[in-house]
């Protein structure tokens, strides 16, 4: 009736590194919106407020997805429960 199987997950070497770079940017971007608010209004500077709201987007999605990250030691194992 039940049936299992071995699951061989990727190495999240590569996925850690473009969520950490997602952090950082959509902080970064995040704080140049807010830091041109204060700057009188040149076209040439201002972001669109859009860019706020997908920096902040991609940044709790980014915060939600690092939590999937786990390292496991030699002869430590970990259960795959999908449903």
């Amino acid at each position: 009736m039940y049936q299992e199987k071995v699951v061989k997950p990727l190495p999240g070497w590569l996925l850690a590194l473009v969520i950490t770079m997602a952090v950082v940017f959509s902080t970064w971007t995040f704080f140049q919106f807010v830091a041109n608010e204060d700057v009188v209004y040149n076209a040439d500077v201002m972001l669109p407020e859009w860019v706020n709201w997908v920096a902040l987007a991609v940044f709790s999605v980014a915060m939600i997805m690092l939590g999937g990250f786990y390292t496991l030691q030699p002869n430590e194992s970990r259960v795959l429960i999908l449903f």
